[in-house]
């Protein structure tokens, strides 16, 4: 690409110009220095010195690392417990010695966690990196920069992609990658540790809805829709989505998990998730970050109805899932929040009595003291995007 662009630089009015700041970007960028190298030794040399590299990892929360400061400070002192753990042995070790060390596993991770095993391709020349990312990345810079070209010859440029339905011409793509180049998963395997279950990770399905149906809501439940026509971010539609809610909870005595994912003020999708435990969850949240890094999605508003109760810890020190406390109370549950920083949590609690839900009181703002640990995935997705001055710091 770039050899045909400086043969062809001489029908390109102030390209040296232009094209010097891409140069110095290129030569800065560790993945372009690899592409340009590994040209010359595909080209000169040989084959990529390539390797497979499997790794195994034991997940029991939303994050990777040591938690994020706002889990901290929700769950009080002493709050930092390690969310990672490894198991060493010896190729030697018997299978009885491996069940003994694996017993020296916290509770926590057999209650909370699952082992997911990947499988990855690297290159030497670039160990901390998967190729095919590698080559997304490549992709990406090479895409915004002609796109940048285009801009400044005055030459309208855009993405055509092919759908069902024929194709759409996109404007900007996040980081310059195809929507087939988004962040990869290459888990070969995952394992629950509480029953040994491999089917980790529940199910999310998107729908939508035709005008025929929001006014049949809007008669059943008595409901405003559509939603409200002036709002600058996403959290100014919190207290809608709050009413709709309650309203839906006491018709129907159940509400659902819903997501609908925003880009600037418009909306994108609206998923339904469904999750059995723990695991499940965690593993759709990280599937539904990559899609929205994969998608530039900028804002989301989760609905749901949850568990909450009191902070309670294990005779290892290790918090307890609400879900698991007998004296747990249930509420509803509405998470407004965009990469810029804005943020609403709204929370309902409600007890059921017979065939009646009752609300405690009005919703209650939990902005200033929550914090909503299951986005921590999409947090650290916005910021892999560009956004990381302006997306909340927990």
């Amino acid at each position: 690409m770039t050899f045909i662009l400086q043969a062809e630089k001489s029908g390109i009015e102030n390209f040296d110009a232009w094209y010097e700041p891409w140069r110095e970007r290129m030569r800065g960028n560790p993945v372009m220095r690899w592409i340009v190298d590994s040209r010359n030794r595909v080209v000169k040399q040989g084959d990529l010195d390539a390797k497979s590299v499997a790794k195994a990892s034991l997940i029991a929360a939303y994050w990777s690392g040591d938690p994020p400061e706002g889990f901290n400070r929700a769950a009080g002192p002493g709050s930092d417990e390690q969310i990672e753990v490894s198991v060493d042995m010896p190729p030697s070790a018997s299978t009885k010695e491996q069940v003994q060390d694996l017993r020296k596993i916290p509770d926590f991770f057999v209650r909370e966690g699952y082992i997911e095993l990947t499988r990855r391709w690297v290159d030497s020349a670039l160990p901390d990196r998967e190729v095919a990312d590698a080559c997304a990345e490549a992709f990406g810079f090479m895409s915004v920069m002609l796109d940048d070209l285009h801009q400044a010859l005055g030459i309208e440029s855009g993405t055509a992609l092919a759908h069902p339905g024929g194709h759409v011409v996109v404007d900007d793509l996040p980081n310059g990658r195809l929507p087939c180049m988004g962040p990869m998963d290459y888990a070969v395997h995952r394992l629950k540790l509480s029953n040994g279950a491999t089917d980790v990770g529940g199910t999310r399905y998107a729908f939508a809805s035709s005008e025929e149906d929001y006014q049949r809501s809007a008669k059943r439940y008595g409901i405003q829709v559509p939603e409200p026509q002036t709002w600058d971010s996403v959290t100014g539609l919190a207290d809608w989505c709050m009413s709709n809610a309650r309203a839906i909870l006491k018709k129907d005595r159940w509400h659902g998990w819903y997501v609908m994912l925003y880009k600037g003020s418009q909306l994108v999708n609206i998923e339904a998730l469904e999750a059995r435990d723990r695991p499940d969850k965690i593993v759709m949240m990280r599937e539904l970050a990559a899609t929205i890094e994969r998608s530039g999605i900028d804002g989301i508003i989760e609905i749901g109805d949850a568990w909450f109760g009191k902070i309670v810890r294990d005779d290892q020190g290790f918090v307890i899932a609400p879900a698991l406390l007998p004296d747990r109370m249930e509420s509803l549950t509405v998470v407004a929040e965009d990469a810029y920083g804005n943020y609403k949590n709204l929370v309902s609690p409600y007890t059921r009595k017979g065939q009646r839900i009752e609300f405690s009181d009005e919703p209650i703002d939990m902005s200033e003291t929550s914090f909503a640990n299951n986005l921590q995935p999409i947090r650290d997705a916005w910021r892999r995007m560009g956004f990381t001055s302006t997306v909340r710091q927990p």
